[in-house]
């Protein structure tokens, strides 16, 4: 998959978790990945959830 500037991949953890390789990120600077942990809660307020 190729990901371009503003592109946000989502991935199920329960899936991915167990498969995957170690992760090296790129040695250029400009060139490594974020990654960025997002929790959503629609317990608190059940219209987020819709």
């Amino acid at each position: 998959m190729d990901l371009r500037a503003g592109d946000m991949q989502l991935l199920n953890n329960h899936v991915v978790v167990h498969v995957r390789t170690a992760y090296s990120d790129h040695p250029e600077p400009e060139r490594r990945r974020d990654l960025i942990r997002l929790w959503l809660d629609t317990d608190r307020d059940p219209a987020a959830a819709s």
